[in-house]
């Protein structure tokens, strides 16, 4: 059930991103930011009025678990800056490879106080199978290029932190609760870079847009977190990053032909050579993996 949801979590990715690319094409990067976290804010703690969770901040909890939301952030400038510099396929190979890493970093040396998963060498065999698939999506960067692909890097190494931190929050405080700390700790530094880049980047106030809907995405961003705030206690870090992927790149290309009529195939035989290598990667995962130290999928 885990390795599903984690699927699921990446179809709900792929259209938060939908909506919030649509939202920053109406309002700017910079004020979208603030919109989106403002409304992921807001209905977060509404929903913790209705269903009456408490919300207190607990003595002794590190400090470190409340930068989920500015690492957030950090991700989403850092694709934002990337784009245009490198292509969209490399930014999203690149984002995973770092994503991949840190997971692998995260897993096998237990850092931020998760479950250690001793690496196994024979999952190699998958790993470099989905490795020449992101390799596959790459596209040779030259001058500002080459920066771009760092800070997309970090940017997945970002995002891997981002949602430990929530997670160990979340142990202490609640889901919920950390869906929506995660989202308000997120606001300040998104007002903080619409002041100093108001001149830098074009914004619009115009609120007439009549399709609402585009300004859902602060609301499917608390429920990404929420969902891997259960999840990633519950299996390791590499396939809950693998798998989302999964179902972010083919929800993507899905939403890709229903709206806009275009596939991208060197994504798609990318992803599907991905898919083979995390396939078989579980597979001998499962198979190698000592039975009283299997977890439930």
């Amino acid at each position: 059930m885990y390795y599903f949801l984690s699927v699921v979590i990446g179809a709900i990715i792929s259209v938060m991103i939908a909506l919030n690319g649509e939202l920053t094409a109406i309002h700017g990067m910079t004020l979208a930011a603030v919109i989106i976290h403002s409304i992921g804010a807001l209905f977060a703690y509404i929903v913790l009025k209705v269903t009456r969770k408490p919300l207190e901040i607990k003595k002794g909890i590190p400090s470190w678990v409340y930068l989920g939301g500015v690492l957030g952030v950090f991700a989403i400038y850092s694709n934002n800056y990337a784009f245009g510099k490198i292509t969209l396929t490399s930014i999203i190979a690149i984002v995973l490879l770092g994503q991949t890493i840190m997971s692998l970093l995260v897993d096998t040396f237990g850092l931020f106080g998760m479950k250690k998963y001793p690496f196994q060498k024979v999952t190699l065999i998958g790993l470099g199978i989905a490795a020449i698939g992101m390799f596959w999506m790459l596209d040779a960067p030259t001058g500002s290029g080459v920066i771009a692909v760092i800070v997309s890097f970090l940017a997945g190494a970002s995002i891997v932190i981002a949602r430990t931190c929530n997670a160990n929050l979340a142990a202490h405080v609640g889901d919920l609760q950390s869906a929506f700390i995660n989202h308000l700790t997120g606001i300040p530094v998104c007002v903080l870079l619409f002041a100093l880049l108001i001149n830098a980047s074009p914004t619009s106030y115009d609120f007439s847009y009549q399709k609402l809907w585009i300004y859902a995405g602060g609301l499917l961003g608390v429920s990404t977190v929420l969902l891997f705030n259960i999840l990633v206690p519950k299996i390791a870090a590499l396939p809950l990053t693998l798998l989302s992927f999964l179902g972010q790149i083919f929800a993507s290309m899905l939403i890709d032909i229903l709206f806009l009529g275009t596939t991208n195939f060197t994504t798609l035989y990318a992803s599907l050579l991905i898919a083979l290598g995390i396939t078989l990667n579980q597979l001998l995962t499962t198979y190698f993996t000592p039975k009283n130290a299997k977890t439930e999928v």
